[in-house]
C-alpha cells in the first residue's frame, strides 16, 4: 500500500512540473531585437555576448550572457531595462 502512495505522489509530482515547464518559453534573440532600453542596460554592463527573452507566466525578462574585463556574468532585466521584481 505504501508503495502504491509513494508512486500516486511521485505521478503527481511529474504531472505538475511538465505543466511548470510548459509555462517558460526562452528565445535566443539578436541584440539589435530588444527594447532600446534592455539594450542600453545590457551593454551597460559590458560586451552582450548572447540574450534570450525568456516568458514565465506571461511576464518577460531579458537574460544576457556579458564579458567585462576578462569576466563573464549572467545579467537578467525587464522590459524597461530595470532588474526585475520578484514574484
Amino acid at each position: 500500500m505504501k508503495h502504491l502512495l509513494l508512486a500516486g505522489a511521485v505521478a503527481v509530482g511529474v504531472a505538475h512540473l511538465a505543466a511548470f515547464e510548459k509555462k517558460i518559453q526562452m528565445e535566443e534573440t539578436s541584440l539589435d531585437e530588444v527594447p532600446a532600453s534592455v539594450k542600453a542596460a545590457l551593454t551597460a554592463r559590458g560586451k552582450v555576448l548572447r540574450v534570450e527573452t525568456v516568458t514565465k507566466g506571461g511576464v518577460v525578462t531579458y537574460e544576457a550572457h556579458v564579458e567585462r574585463n576578462g569576466r563573464k556574468s549572467e545579467v537578467v532585466v525587464d522590459a524597461s531595462g530595470k532588474a526585475p521584481t520578484k514574484q
